[in-house]
């Protein structure tokens, strides 16, 4: 008799005590109250933020945002 694949995706979740769902497990939020927002690059702009975060180790999106903190503070200062 043939093994169903429901029957083998049941057995791996039943299989050890790790892994899976758990309160508190995942990666924890890093925006307290987040809105998505669309922009439109240029390819050359794209390119250069993706090398820069690649650089630095960290998401385009969070490179964005310490740009967009930048120039809110010095806007404040005008």
């Amino acid at each position: 008799m043939p093994i169903h694949y429901t029957e083998t995706v049941a057995r791996r979740k039943t299989k050890g005590t790790l892994g899976g769902w758990r309160p508190g497990a995942g990666r924890k939020p890093t925006l307290e109250d987040p809105v998505s927002v669309t922009l439109d690059l240029e390819r050359r702009q794209k390119n250069a933020l993706e090398a820069i975060a690649e650089h630095r180790d960290v998401s385009v999106a969070a490179l964005i945002r310490k740009a967009v903190d930048g120039f809110l503070k010095r806007q404040k200062r005008s």
